[in-house]
């Protein structure tokens, strides 16, 4: 037979509502999920141990750690150095899309993906500009090859670190450091290729926009 709902699954129903309706209109997502936490907690729905065991799970420490470095990163501005360096004014779109997908896959090992494009949408945003080209032709495709190649380690992504949890917590055998690199670095290698000879194709519409503006 099928279970009924108890006022219980609507309380949840309810408060998952409210969360997603707060986290819609912007305010602030720590707040919101600790409020809905808490909620729940004293209203018996989830136990002390459930709600805040999280905070012991080791996948949410490395997660933080990751977020700690990304900040740091961020705040020394070392992505805007090193790109700086190494972009250059090349003239043809394939050239300057592979100069600037290799070393942000390099660097996106150790750094998150949402720190990688935070720091170079700036970089990206100038440097199209000065070698003709829009930024719509490095954007997406990077941020597409970047959250491909971050399976290359175990640590590279929050992602790899939540499966590499559950693993481990249903008593199988975790992934070592480096077990997904081989299938990574081929998969990164076929969508480089793919979005190099694809997407000035699909994207081609802002050519004649960076044409048409090219002080932008």
């Amino acid at each position: 037979p099928t279970p009924k709902l108890t006022p219980t699954s609507y309380l949840v129903i309810w408060v998952t509502s409210l969360v997603l309706v707060f986290l819609v209109r912007q305010f602030p997502p720590d707040m919101v999920l600790m409020s809905a936490t808490l909620f729940l907690t004293l209203s018996g729905v989830l136990s002390q141990v459930d709600a805040w065991a999280a905070f012991s799970n080791d996948v949410v420490l490395s997660v933080a750690g990751l977020g700690v470095v990304a900040h740091a990163v961020e705040k020394t501005g070392v992505i805007d150095i090193v790109f700086g360096m190494l972009l250059g004014r090349p003239r043809l779109l394939p050239i300057a899309m592979l100069r600037l997908f290799v070393p942000a896959v390099v660097m996106k090992v150790c750094i998150s993906n949402t720190c990688m494009m935070s720091c170079l949408v700036a970089v990206i945003d100038k440097w199209s500009a000065e070698i003709g080209h829009s930024q719509a032709f490095f954007l997406l495709p990077l941020s597409y090859l970047l959250l491909i190649s971050g399976t290359f380690a175990t640590f590279s992504t929050s992602t790899n670190l939540i499966a590499q949890g559950l693993l481990v917590t249903h008593g199988f055998e975790g992934f070592s450091t480096f077990a997904l690199a081989v299938p990574a670095v081929a998969c990164t290698v076929f969508a480089a290729v793919y979005m190099i000879l694809v997407a000035p194709l699909i994207l081609g519409r802002f050519r004649e926009d960076a044409k048409a503006e090219p002080g932008q």
